[in-house]
């Protein structure tokens, strides 16, 4: 928690049901295996323990959950009623049980091969996200409910997040935080530069007809790398130590109200540092 503090953040999103598991006691998911390999638990509550640190920290603390995916690479079916019952009463155990400020999902929803139409889809994924939304205000209201989406809004919406609807309607979330992770030095397959970073950061912002929060989810992973791709060739990282900064600036002056790093552990790599300490000076 003290890394974070040092950089002006003031919150952490924390993985505590990553593949149909938890790293906490729970009634409905078993023990996740980076936790314990005894089905009974550890003898001790990781989550409890971490939320009251963060709060001594002066951190707000979100539980980050995968609603759908399991261990084996796929997802839990979106459609069936009783996953839909399980995924709102984990959700809820959670908030009535500990501390947190606020519950996380990000962009595990449909696999992309599913041939389900994008209609259904988002039908399904948006009973759901409702449903969550409600039962987290029936217990605590000022617990928030967000969700990070695929940056690309085509590819979001092709695996069911129906994020104009997210974005123009209340009783789905309290903020979107979409995953911006690309510069704006990218060339598309075809040769073409591309500003991608900025211009998919202003089509968040053009769809946003509810005046919902919005939070720039920053590619702290990539730093200091000039990234080949199958899908183009990403060299601004590896060509400005002051992406982060850069990025959050124009973000910031289309109304996001803050952003998100991904991921903790990439606050070691050596292009961190120039990159954060730029960063930072948009929070000071």
């Amino acid at each position: 928690y003290d890394t974070v503090l040092a950089q002006n953040i003031n919150t952490v999103i924390v993985h505590v049901r990553a593949f149909g598991d938890a790293i906490y006691p729970s009634g409905y998911y078993k023990w996740a295996n980076f936790i314990t390999s005894d089905s009974d638990g550890p003898d001790y509550d990781p989550l409890k323990i971490m939320v009251e640190e963060a709060h001594k920290k002066g951190l707000s603390f979100q539980a980050w959950i995968n609603p759908y995916r399991t261990s084996d690479g796929g997802r839990v079916n979106p459609a069936s009623s009783s996953a839909v019952k399980k995924i709102v009463g984990g959700v809820e155990e959670i908030v009535r049980n500990y501390d947190i400020d606020g519950i996380h999902f990000d962009d595990y929803f449909y696999l992309s091969t599913d041939s389900t139409s994008q209609s259904v889809k988002m039908k399904n994924v948006n009973n759901m996200i409702r449903q969550v939304y409600a039962k987290i205000k029936s217990i605590k209201s000022n617990v928030l409910f967000g969700i990070s989406p695929a940056g690309n809004i085509e590819y979001a919406q092709s695996i069911g997040c129906d994020v104009d609807t997210w974005l123009s309607e209340s009783g789905y979330v309290d903020y979107i935080c979409p995953q911006l992770y690309w510069s704006d030095d990218y060339v598309t397959k075809s040769g073409v530069s591309t500003k991608m970073f900025t211009n998919t950061m202003k089509q968040w912002t053009s769809i946003n007809q509810n005046n919902t929060a919005l939070y720039a989810g920053l590619a702290l992973y990539k730093v200091g790398v000039s990234l080949e791709t199958a899908w183009g060739n990403d060299y601004g990282w590896g060509n400005s130590t002051s992406n982060l900064y850069n990025q959050y600036k124009s973000a910031k002056s289309a109304g996001y109200a803050g952003y998100s790093l991904y991921r903790y552990g990439s606050f070691s790599l050596p292009a961190a540092k120039k990159e954060l300490a730029n960063l930072k000076k948009l929070s000071q």
